[in-house]
């Protein structure tokens, strides 16, 4: 995950950020902030493996994924969401790039979205400021997620 982010930081700044040689491992860092997002960076105790946990109170990031809760009774499989306001777009249609990156969901597939999920590509997301989703056509209007610094945190 540490890598897959790294990567994203990387594609989305251009650049590769820089460590120290002399780190030695295995270590955790000190959870970074951006906005409401938060980044743990920590090594496997017996292989040495890094990996990163980015998250929120209303959000995580998996396999180039922001993952949106909006709770577990909630039927997201209409959904459409608007990123900084701009056009509605339907989530069903987004699902295919997901599934092509590897997200299959926290208890299954993505296709089965009644656990109130609504995951989004990085490259969509990435430098906005907020993100609407309306679960379903006349249900509760939408929820607004505050993601600004998500990209901040991700070039961490």
């Amino acid at each position: 995950m540490f890598f897959a982010a790294l990567m994203l930081s990387a594609s989305l700044l251009g650049h590769l950020p820089k460590l120290p040689h002399s780190i030695t491992l295995p270590f955790t860092t000190p959870v970074q902030t951006a906005g409401d997002w938060r980044l743990k960076v920590r090594a496997d105790r017996f292989n040495g493996e890094v990996s990163c946990e980015v998250k929120s109170d209303f959000a995580q990031v998996r396999r180039h994924t922001v993952i949106f809760q909006l709770g577990r009774a909630t039927n997201t499989s209409d959904a459409d969401v608007r990123i900084n306001d701009g056009p509605a777009l339907k989530v069903r249609d987004i699902r295919m790039d997901n599934l092509r990156d590897g997200f299959s969901g926290r208890a299954g597939p993505i296709e089965n979205p009644t656990r109130g999920e609504v995951g989004l590509p990085i490259t969509l997301v990435a430098g906005a400021d907020h993100v609407l989703v309306r679960p379903q056509r006349g249900k509760k209007p939408y929820r607004r997620f505050e993601i600004a610094g998500l990209t901040e945190i991700l070039a961490k």
